[in-house]
């Protein structure tokens, strides 16, 4: 084996990506992606309405909002496996709360755990790890390790519905805790690297001199693009973010989904957590389909499938019934795609945008702005609901989505057209 492959394809290279692919299936996939289980059966056994449930999820995106920018600080200058594995816990004793806590200011503290132990992961994790390890097959690498995050809430939304079913909400988050943290946090202490460097290694398919005695040159030492401070002055970063903004309002109808297929349309919390796993099973091939985009296709061809799958999805529940489950499973799947777009499409576009001089930095303002979307929509969406019906939200999110996909297209043909010059 010849130097640079020595260097560029070990395998801690690809421990990585088991490594986020873990984490997110055990932390992000079992809680975050099981949360809309949780809060449907709030209404049922505590009496929440859709409002005060949705408020879960409005409280933790405004955490997630302050500490965001918080987490790219705390990354850059402590210890990286230590940030993550103290996220890791902190999201399963958010879950082990509900399993106490049943008031509505109870289950709010749970939501607060939630939002900074999310701002770490979703930060600290693939957009950064897989973006450091991985200078080739970027998109296809995020897209394998964040589809995790759709398999285990596949698979969890089924259990958690059945526990909830079965042994009622308490038992169900207090044993749903413990399995998240067996499975994320070994993974978080032992594997967990933020770049190569720490290991002596070159990023996957960095282009390196074969002679091993030449010092590498770092990355922020011939990175091209933008700083952020050059960025905020340019009108594609103010496009991005508009649209970034949409979208993730738009994608947030996730969380309301359970609730939609158990008040709206009928079905109990057993079938309306099937759907939700739908959902999930549409974001790990969603992911999938969106990293294979961007490396073969471009940003571009990513967020033209995202948008039109979830405008798609929109239609099929805008003309469904308690009688037709298997359309709402069609249209829950397609919704995974433009889900994913959150995850996926935001670091490709501020990569491909505004380059990698800062490109933390960036995103970690960009995401937060993302987050305030988060925020914001689960709270109109439950108000929403209780005021004018679900159909109003689904109207509204189709909307911000044809919006947001003409803004991407504005933003990358204007950076293209200044990379030319």
């Amino acid at each position: 084996m010849d130097y640079a492959k020595q260097k560029t394809n070990t395998k801690w290279h690809w421990m990585q990506v088991v490594a986020c692919a873990a984490i997110m299936f055990g932390t992000m996939g079992l809680i975050a992606n099981s949360t809309s289980v949780f809060t449907a059966q709030f209404v049922a056994e505590y009496g929440f309405t859709t409002a005060q449930s949705q408020l879960f999820f409005s409280i933790q995106n405004i955490t997630m909002v302050i500490f965001t920018p918080i987490a790219q600080i705390i990354g850059s200058k402590m210890n990286y496996r230590a940030c993550i594995s103290i996220a890791v816990v902190l999201a399963g004793a958010g879950l082990a709360l509900l399993s106490v806590l049943t008031s509505v200011p109870g289950c709010y503290l749970s939501s607060i755990l939630y939002g900074i132990s999310y701002s770490f992961i979703c930060y600290l994790l693939i957009s950064i790890v897989i973006a450091n390890w991985f200078a080739k097959k970027t998109g296809t690498m995020m897209g394998i390790a964040s589809a995790f995050t759709g398999v285990g809430g596949a698979i969890w939304s089924i259990v958690a519905g059945q526990l909830c079913g079965n042994l009622g909400l308490q038992k169900a988050a207090l044993i749903m805790s413990v399995i998240s943290i067996i499975i994320s946090l070994p993974f978080a202490l032992f594997v967990i690297r933020q770049r190569p460097e720490d290991k002596n290694l070159l990023p996957y398919g960095y282009e390196s001199t074969p002679e091993p005695s030449k010092k590498r040159t770092e990355p922020s030492e011939k990175a091209n693009g933008l700083t952020l401070k050059q960025a905020v002055h340019t009108p594609v970063f103010w496009i991005a973010v508009i649209a970034m903004f949409l979208i993730y309002f738009a994608a947030q109808f996730q969380t309301i989904f359970t609730t939609y297929a158990k008040q709206e349309l009928g079905f109990g919390i057993q079938v309306s957590a099937v759907m939700a796993s739908m959902v999930m099973i549409g974001l790990i091939v969603g992911k999938l389909l969106l990293g294979m985009f961007n490396d073969k296709f471009g940003v571009k061809a990513t967020y033209i499938y995202g948008v039109a799958a979830g405008i798609i999805a929109f239609i099929l529940f805008l003309t469904a019934s308690g009688s037709t489950p298997v359309q709402v499973y069609i249209g829950a799947f397609l919704f995974g795609s433009c889900f994913a777009l959150m995850s996926i499409g935001t670091p490709l576009l501020v990569s491909q945008t505004m380059g990698a001089k800062e490109y933390a930095k960036i995103l970690s303002w960009v995401l937060t702005v993302g987050l305030v979307a988060n925020s914001l929509a689960s709270a109109v969406n439950g108000l929403m609901a209780d005021v004018l019906g679900y159909n109003a939200i689904m109207i509204m999110a189709s909307i911000m989505l044809i919006v947001a996909l003409f803004l991407v297209i504005t933003a990358i043909s204007i950076a293209g057209r200044k990379a030319k010059k």
